[in-house]
């Protein structure tokens, strides 16, 4: 393995919501999120902007969404999406940590 990212809650297991076990107001409380699910055998990556949405409103969203598994990744200040280079939603913070998608020329 060369890289790795790592997240807390898993959000959605056999694709069903999981119980959101932290009673933090920055578990219960609505923020900003980011979440990776997988979905009928497809990557679905989701940002959710200010206001924000609670962990257990997100894992209902994401199973919703058909996903089997999702997992929280980031909330609050440092959640963020940019799409060939312009910032789509989120903050101009620079968070050392990312998940990059890059399009490939067969698509």
């Amino acid at each position: 393995m060369t890289d790795a990212v790592s997240g807390w809650p898993l959000l959605v297991e056999r694709g069903k919501p999981r119980p959101i076990d932290c009673k933090d107001a920055l578990c219960t409380g609505a923020t900003a999120r980011t979440a990776v699910a997988i979905a009928d055998g497809r990557v679905l990556l989701a940002v959710v902007a200010a206001p924000g949405i609670s962990l257990a409103d997100l894992a209902r969203w994401l199973a919703n969404l058909d996903a089997q598994s999702a997992l929280n990744l980031d909330g609050g200040g440092s959640t963020s999406l940019v799409i060939e280079g312009r910032i789509r939603t989120g903050s101009t913070l620079h968070i050392p940590t990312h998940l990059g998608v890059k399009k490939s020329a067969a698509n």
